[in-house]
């Protein structure tokens, strides 16, 4: 998605998590940056993000990830507890940055098509765990209603509710 939005003017930063493969990744990258999109190593990334942030860049974060250590909550996907970063919902309440919802579609003959969604109303109660958690769980919302819609374009090799409440 992030190489298709750069093709037609509207490259993205996005947080990126070397591949295993070295190979691979060499090749992922180069088409990934080929138009424009800039790569933000996963690890330390804070003050890159929001350097991104300040700029007025498009950021790109994928949340349908388990996260086994670190910062983190649980929010419910499709009735399950599922261990989600947190860092989106702490980067869009310290920075006001806008929360858009973006997907991929697969159409036929090959073609896709890319879905924005409307923009999150944060929840900003005062209450800073709080309000991570219940932003974490809008913004999750918003990937379920997404996979409801097309759940044969939702394909994941990982598990997702590997990690459980209490590890």
């Amino acid at each position: 998605m992030a190489y298709a939005q750069s093709v037609i003017g509207y490259p993205a930063d996005i947080i990126v998590r070397p591949l295993d493969n070295k190979y691979l990744d060499r090749l992922v990258n180069k088409y990934r940056t080929k138009y424009g999109n800039r790569l933000i190593p996963k690890k330390n990334a804070t003050k890159a993000v929001l350097r991104s942030l300040n700029q007025g860049q498009l950021l790109g974060i994928l949340i349908d990830q388990n996260v086994s250590i670190g910062d983190r909550v649980f929010v419910d996907f499709f009735g399950q507890p599922a261990s989600t970063v947190t860092g989106p919902a702490v980067l869009a309440l310290r920075t006001g940055a806008a929360v858009i919802p973006a997907f991929i579609i697969r159409q036929t003959e090959g073609k896709h098509k890319i879905i924005y969604g409307q923009q999150i109303e944060l929840i900003n109660s005062g209450n800073r765990q709080a309000d991570i958690q219940a932003n974490m769980q809008q913004f999750t919302r918003a990937v379920e209603e997404c996979v409801r819609k097309y759940p044969e374009q939702w394909f994941w090799m990982h598990r997702r509710w590997k990690t459980k409440p209490g590890s």
